[in-house]
């Protein structure tokens, strides 16, 4: 539901849907259940060089890199989180050094209180939310259900997800990973 809020609230902003997508250096059959459910833009999977996807994305969307939100938290993510406009790690208790040479190269807006599968997504849309000034009005519009919401909630679901991988340092488009069309 984070995410989903998230989304409703930057298309509340910016009047327009925001681009959403999952970037894995793995094939990650949860991640594409995820990106099927919530209708994200995209999915790339297996792909080692997350920033060549990062400029996939841009080139594909018309982005500009300022303008992306990157949630991570590995060492293959760092490539990735340089050329992006906000970076969030999300915090590891089990990789101290990790989380100081984040810091000290400033490759981060903002550690997570949250770890990973504790409700770290939702608290860093909740985060985005309240900077917007959006919180207080998303979560009443999705509460009563009302205009906006479902007019938002239709656009969202008519998103067909496209799907991408790698090959040598080319991002390619691929096909869903259970085999089924989208």
């Amino acid at each position: 539901m984070g995410t989903n809020l998230l989304r409703y609230g930057l298309q509340l902003h910016h009047r327009r849907m925001p681009v959403t997508a999952v970037i894995s250096g793995e094939k990650n059959l949860s991640a594409q259940e995820f990106v099927l459910r919530e209708h994200f833009n995209c999915l790339y999977s297996g792909v080692k060089n997350k920033r060549a996807a990062v400029d996939h994305l841009c080139t594909r969307y018309g982005l500009e890199h300022a303008a992306i939100a990157c949630v991570y938290d590995d060492v293959n993510d760092l490539a990735m989180a340089d050329t992006c406009g906000v970076r969030v790690m999300i915090r590891r208790p089990a990789s101290p050094l990790f989380a100081e040479h984040v810091r000290t190269r400033r490759l981060c807006d903002y550690i997570s209180g949250s770890c990973s599968h504790r409700y770290a997504v939702r608290e860093v849309s909740e985060l985005f939310l309240g900077l917007l000034g959006q919180y207080t009005e998303v979560v009443g519009s999705r509460t009563s259900f009302d205009s906006p919401y479902r007019d938002y909630f239709a656009r969202r679901q008519a998103i067909t997800p496209r799907f991408y991988g790698q090959t040598d340092d080319e991002i390619v488009e691929s096909f869903r990973m259970d085999g089924r069309s989208s």
